[in-house]
């Protein structure tokens, strides 16, 4: 935290919203299993690319417990998936059992005092859709009517229940990370090869998934709405959330397209460019800035910011252009864990910092001489970009992400506009451990533990919200219990430790995180902070 919170800063902070968020496909097990619906994970299971889920967390089973240990939390808000595999196993019709099931869900975190927000969309979808969804023209048309009937069958049944419906939805989870993830670094199930695999087309692969997505996401948003007015159901509250990271293109930019209230492109353009203005100078830090870290971001978004303009992501430009000037979210989201470019690359450090140091040199250049088009990038800048054809390149672990609760701060103050001032969400923030089968789990190498982790980032949220006077209104953790992470089970992100299958512990819940630690009671002493004025005060003291 920047400063310590003043006591008349601290009224602020009644109303925050906190929770934990869970996913589906990563917790509820009952799943690409025998007998039970099979996901587009299920392939890459039984042929060994990613390991088996098996039981996940037994969430699907064991609800209450979920309600039990959310409770104790004295948390507010649950953050929960429909699972699209599990509404639709075999074809674009809903299981009306499963939509029954959501709905129980749902009003047992009502009868809990708890507000559920439900995500559509959480990396996954049914098998039988094919394992290259997203490259699929039709696929916005395919998850806007999958998002309207299976919102529209889990309501039904929660007014035939007598319970208050759904008011908060997240259409799809992160669609940058999964768009990069899957045709970028093909880690997530995929058909087409992925760069990372070879193919340079993997590039155009990322970009039209990620158009496809984000298109998806203003159908769904329209689908949402309009039956919540034909229903009267009242106003809902429909986004989606990014992986917010130090690349503008990549991430926030998707968020301020759906605000612009633009009627033109041109217009929408101006807007995107003022935004990425803003969010450079508060995420990055001073122009003057010169960690390798924020050259490096600032020398690859000067490269992406042409070829991914909005225009250039046709599906979602066209869908925008024919709303008009409504906007398609009604707050922003975001899930922050390690946001640096440079962080996340092994073994190619040391070209992206050369390649940043020498494209940084000749965009000064450029700007100096601006009737100077033909002025060589220089030798620093080729011989970098070499160096990078040449290296070894891996993804971070995210038991190496960094702890920077400072980003905090810095991503809430970016991602606001204050001519536009809608709420802003954080709906993952958490760190992993490692824990491999059979074995305990391991510190950091960064020797960070849980409950610090949730103290800190809590009071810089809390910081952005009552001393900045932003409109930060969720906190949700990743995760309430270790789950099946980026297709095996050795990162370690849960509030409460999962015994091992393997081990013969399967989804058995510990009291403490894997290091044994009281994290639960950390996220707790917030969420009765955000409720107490006397209780803020002595958080206030110990964050």
């Amino acid at each position: 935290m920047r400063q310590a919170l003043a006591e008349s800063d601290l009224a602020r902070l009644s109303g925050v919203e906190v929770g934990v968020a869970t996913s589906s496909f990563q917790c509820e097990g009952s799943l690409d299993t025998d007998g039970h619906p099979e996901s587009n994970w299920a392939a890459w299971q039984r042929s060994g690319r990613v390991e088996s889920i098996g039981a996940a967390c037994d969430l699907w089973r064991r609800f209450d417990l979920v309600v039990e240990r959310a409770k104790s939390m004295k948390t507010t808000v649950f953050r929960l998936s429909f699972e699209w595999s599990r509404l639709c196993p075999d074809s674009e019709h809903i299981d009306a059992r499963a939509a029954r099931g959501y709905a129980e869900r749902v009003a047992a975190l009502r009868r809990a005092g708890i507000t559920p927000i439900v995500t559509l969309q959480h990396f996954t979808h049914p098998a039988w859709l094919g394992a290259d969804l997203w490259l699929d023209r039709r696929s916005p048309e395919v998850f806007a009517q999958y998002a309207l009937r299976a919102v529209a069958a889990v309501q039904s049944a929660l007014v035939a229940m007598g319970v208050r419906p759904i008011t908060r939805f997240v259409t799809i989870n992160e669609p940058n990370m999964l768009a990069l993830a899957s045709y970028g670094a093909g880690v997530f199930p995929h058909g087409a090869l992925a760069l990372l695999e070879g193919s340079a087309a993997g590039v155009a692969r990322s970009l039209l998934a990620l158009d496809h997505l984000l298109a998806a996401h203003v159908l769904a948003y329209d689908a949402i709405h309009a039956l919540h007015r034909e229903r009267g159901l009242g106003r809902p509250d429909v986004s989606f959330n990014v992986n917010l990271v130090d690349l503008y293109s990549l991430g926030a930019m998707s968020l301020d397209a759906m605000r612009t209230k633009a009627a033109t492109a041109r217009a929408r353009q101006a807007y995107i460019d003022a935004r990425r203005e803003r969010f450079d100078r508060v995420f990055l830090g001073p122009d003057g800035e010169s960690s390798p870290r924020a050259m490096v971001a600032r020398a690859l978004e000067s490269s992406l910011r042409g070829p991914l303009a909005l225009e250039a992501f046709e599906r979602t430009s066209r869908s925008l252009s024919e709303r008009g000037e409504a906007p398609a979210i009604d707050s922003r989201a975001f899930d922050l864990y390690d946001p640096w470019t440079r962080n996340q690359a092994r073994g190619v450090e040391a070209p992206l910092d050369q390649l940043a140091a020498g494209a940084l040199r000749w965009l000064r250049e450029r700007d100096d001489q601006p009737m100077a088009p033909t002025i060589d990038p220089g030798a620093a800048v080729a011989d970098a970009i070499e160096a990078l054809t040449r290296a070894t390149f891996s993804l971070a672990e995210p038991w190496e992400w960094s702890v920077e609760p400072e980003m905090m701060v810095r991503s809430i103050e970016a991602l606001h506009d204050p001519n536009d001032p809608v709420p802003i969400d954080v709906m993952e923030n958490g760190m992993s451990v490692r824990r491999e089968s059979s074995h305990p789990a391991q510190p950091r190498p960064d020797q960070a533990r849980r409950p610090a982790f949730i103290r800190e980032y809590t009071a810089a949220f809390a910081f952005a919200r009552c001393a900045l006077a932003l409109p930060a209104r969720t906190y949700a953790h990743w995760t309430l219990v270790d789950n099946y992470e980026l297709g095996r089970w050795a990162p370690r992100f849960g509030i409460y430790a999962l015994g091992d299958e393997r081990d013969g512990q399967a989804a058995k819940w510990g009291e403490t995180d894997a290091l044994g630690d009281d994290a639960a009671g950390a996220l707790r002493a917030f969420a009765e902070a955000c409720r107490d004025p006397s209780t803020a005060r002595a958080w206030a003291r110990r964050a």
